[in-house]
Parts: structure tokens; C-alpha cells; sequence
């Protein structure tokens, strides 16, 4: 589990080594967005959710220790019916994901 501030506000991202992007419940913390046709996203519990949406997040991480490191998450999908944001490994590590 790894915690991402935005702002003042804090929220918490499951770190997930099987998935394939990003995953984030509520609109109001993108700052990039459009609308999308439907994506049905198969979750590990095998329940199927839906995508309405994608865009950017700004974050800023906590790493080695103190050190904070400001980051935009790109392309992350908006599934407005997910419990958890779901932060994917393989997304996070690509050479054109951060700035």
C-alpha cells in the first residue's frame, strides 16, 4: 500500500504488480479529463467495473524517507464504482509516465 498526496488532500493506492494502468474512483482529482465510451475493467475478484473516463493526477510521493517527488500520473482511467485506486507497477516504472 503506498500513499499519494495531492494537494493537501492524502488518499491511499494499492500498488498492483498484474495490472495494466491506473485505476482512480473520484472525478474531482484529475486535472486533465474527457469522457469516454465504456471500458469494462475485469478486476482480481473477477467483478467487472467500468471506466468512464480518463485523464492525469498530479501527485507527490513520499520516498526514501522524507524525500517528496512530484509525479503525474497519465492516463489513468476513472472508474467511479472501484473501493480502491489501484497504482500499476508496470505503468508507474514506463520511461514516459513521470515528469
Amino acid at each position: 500500500m503506498s500513499t499519494l498526496s495531492v494537494s493537501s488532500r492524502s488518499i491511499t493506492w494499492y500498488i498492483d504488480s498484474g495490472a495494466s494502468t491506473h485505476l482512480f474512483h473520484e472525478r474531482s482529482w484529475f486535472t486533465d479529463y474527457e469522457k469516454t465510451s465504456l471500458v469494462k475493467i475485469n478486476m482480481g475478484d473477477n467483478s467487472v467495473q467500468e471506466a468512464v473516463g480518463k485523464g492525469n493526477i498530479q501527485v507527490s510521493m513520499s520516498v526514501r524517507g522524507n524525500e517528496r517527488v512530484k509525479a503525474i500520473l497519465t492516463n489513468v482511467l476513472h472508474v467511479p464504482g472501484i473501493a480502491k485506486n489501484n497504482n500499476s507497477v508496470t505503468k508507474a516504472t514506463s520511461l514516459d509516465h513521470f515528469c
